[in-house]
């Protein structure tokens, strides 16, 4: 059902008179029908009914399970008990992280919570690496990785997931949290505690507003709207409590929950006169000057330069009182660095306080006395992938792709043990398929690819693909004319492993006869021709989501349009095979679907699979609250809430 913004009610004069033209058009013998009036009213007939939530008295009668509501942080104590006792913390961190065995000791100290308020340096600023700019600061617009890790800052959030992927309503924001029986209906109620940076309540009705916003034709945001689109209706019933409404019962449901929240005070009129909200200058104001409900405020937006965050007093103290945890730092400055090798050079010189190091980094240039004197590294795994995707859409010069015999020759056409070996020194992990080997949808039966040049150059050749003019560069007659296979390869600036893919690519492609022509852009221009399909190869990353589920939103065919199905990839046995796994609630049956999904993309290609990504974190010596997740060191709950600094 489509949500309007507002009611929509004729005039009981006008529905009278819609009435008796009707009878009048259909009654009379004389007057022809308009042209596709007989299907409307078909199809009007077959229409689904609308639907009408239940009133509060009636969810009274509703049999609710109580779900889970809890802090991050004393998630992460219950994981962290387990574990040994860490080394005395100057012991742990003068090791130099050389195997698994130190690498799990320096994890140990580095990821600690504090033990009493007096062990925290409450006025430090915690300098943070940040290697795009965001584009905006509407979260209804997020869809970068940059702005998953920033957004999140200024805007408080209903639902979460911890280290291990398990969902949470966070107890910062949510006090009660049920699902009924058939799992067709969520329950929240809010926590009265809450504001907006201008000092409004943050209530139900935003929640609602957010939802009506996202899922309005008129505003594109395909990141956020992936998910809310399988919710019916969210319905604030009062200021506190909100039910979510769901279009059938599927175990991804509660993901489905986890959308942006947007002040409705705010956007509610401004939307009546821009219903994109990008278009107009109030709104491209708003996206640059946001009003937000989280733990920090928007000090200042340097664009391509740096971000300052300051820590809002007003989220964790009422009348004197702590309400909610003090966040750790009393301002959150990112500095933007397009170049890594820049950016490490910032980390060296004390500029900034963490950094994600690059293989050669970590193997060659943080080993000696001056990097230890004031850092130390440590790693976890992530469930980071690298690809390149092939567009399989051709556009007017780009016939090249949609063959899967052509992508299979590209795929063993990379060289994957010297990129492996020579180029991540073996830090990263060979890639399958597009599950990480680690998790439980992975095929653990596919195997890493290896090169296969010999066998590459007969596939080429039964697509069609053959030097007719011995200019040493393979052709095709396409639509009467001799196409020679040259192909543009777009990889984002900044990062050398990027670089480093398609160099080699670019390399023994060549020995097949096959021109790979590398063009390098900025992170930001990367992702816009991505979204738009304008390009014949890409290189790019994908984090993981909480859930397989979110693959839907790569691989899926009608993602092609709104999502992020950059490569136009289309399988119905996948996009059956993905709607199954939404309706599964046997963890081993949903584990086999998810399988073979894995094994029919590793088949198909729309991408070669080059490798999973571990965090390699380089930190400055008095952080604390480090700790590693599938989606890197803050893509959980409580994630960088739980970083801090020790008082010196």
């Amino acid at each position: 059902m489509e949500l309007t913004k507002g009611p929509a009610l004729a005039s009981l004069g006008g529905l009278l008179l819609s009435v008796l033209v009707l009878i009048w058009l259909f009654a009379s013998p004389t007057i022809p029908q308009p042209p596709g009036l007989q299907q409307n009213v078909t199809a009007a007939k077959t229409a689904p009914p609308v639907f009408v939530p239940p009133s509060l008295e009636a969810l009274k009668t509703v049999k609710w399970s109580p779900q889970r509501v809890v802090s991050g942080f004393d998630v992460l104590r219950e994981i962290q008990a387990p574990r040994p006792a860490p080394l005395p913390e100057d012991e742990a961190l003068r090791l130099r992280n050389t195997d698994p065995q130190s690498n799990a000791r320096i994890a140990a100290a580095v990821g600690r919570l504090p033990r009493s308020d007096e062990e925290v340096d409450w006025d430090a600023t915690y300098f943070r690496y940040l290697p795009s700019d965001v584009r905006t600061f509407n979260y209804i617009f997020y869809s970068s990785r940059y702005e998953g890790e920033v957004l999140p800052l200024v805007y408080a959030g209903l639902f979460g997931f911890d280290s291990n992927l398990v969902p949470l309503a966070g107890a910062e924001t949510v006090s009660e949290w049920s699902t009924s029986e058939d799992r067709m209906m969520d329950r929240v109620v809010l926590r009265d505690d809450i504001t907006w940076s201008d000092g409004k309540p943050f209530t139900a009705h935003d929640v609602e507003f957010s939802f009506r916003t996202i899922m309005s034709p008129d505003v594109r945001c395909p990141a956020v709207k992936n998910g809310a689109d399988k919710l019916k209706m969210v319905k604030a019933y009062d200021a506190r409590t909100v039910v979510y409404f769901h279009k059938e019962p599927l175990v991804t449901n509660v993901f489905n929950l986890n959308f942006p929240i947007m002040p409705k005070h705010v956007y509610e009129p401004t939307l009546a006169r821009d219903p994109t909200m990008q278009a107009s200058e109030e709104h491209i104001r708003l996206s640059e000057n946001p009003v937000t409900s989280g733990q920090y405020r928007l000090v200042s937006w340097k664009k391509g330069q740096e971000i300052i965050f300051e820590r809002r007093p007003e989220w964790y103290e009422r009348h004197g009182k702590r309400i909610r945890p003090k966040p750790h730092f009393k301002r959150i400055h990112f500095r933007i660095i397009a170049d890594r090798a820049a950016a490490f050079l910032a980390f060296r010189s004390g500029e900034i306080d963490e950094y994600e190091l690059t293989p050669d980094h970590w193997a060659l240039q943080t080993n000696g006395d001056d990097f230890h004197a004031r850092a130390t590294k440590v790693w976890g795994t992530e469930w980071s992938l690298y690809w390149i995707g092939w567009n399989q859409r051709p556009i007017p010069d780009a016939p090249y792709f949609k063959d899967r015999r052509v992508r299979e020759a590209m795929a063993i056409a990379f060289p994957y043990s010297e990129f492996i070996e020579k180029i991540t020194y073996a830090l990263y992990q060979p890639a399958t398929g597009i599950f990480h080997t680690d998790s439980w949808m992975a095929d653990p039966a596919l195997q890493p690819f290896r090169q296969d040049l010999p066998r590459a150059a007969k596939l080429l050749a039964e697509a069609g693909w053959a030097d007719t003019d011995g200019d040493n560069i393979l052709d095709r007659m396409e639509n009467g004319q001799k196409v020679p296979f040259r192909f543009s390869f777009l990889i984002p600036a900044g990062n050398p492993l990027y670089g480093n893919i398609a160099s080699l690519q670019k390399r023994d492609l060549e020995k097949l006869g096959v021109v790979c022509e590398v063009k390098e852009m900025d992170f930001t221009t990367v992702q816009a021709l991505a979204r738009e399909h304008r390009f014949h190869a890409i290189c790019f990353g994908f984090g993981t989501g909480a859930d397989p589920d979110t693959v839907r939103n790569i691989l899926g065919t009608k993602a092609y349009e709104e999502g992020r199905n950059f490569t136009g990839y289309s399988n119905p046995k996948v996009d059956d095979l993905l709607e199954k796994g939404q309706k599964e609630f046997d963890p081993a049956r949903r584990a086999a679907i998810y399988r073979e999904v894995d094994r029919i993309v590793a088949t198909d290609l729309p991408f070669s699979f080059v490798c999973f990504r571990p965090t390699l974190a380089a930190l400055s010596k008095d952080v604390r609250g480090y700790n590693f997740s599938p989606r890197g060191p803050y893509g959980f709950t409580p994630g960088v809430g739980a970083v801090w600094k020790k008082k010196s």
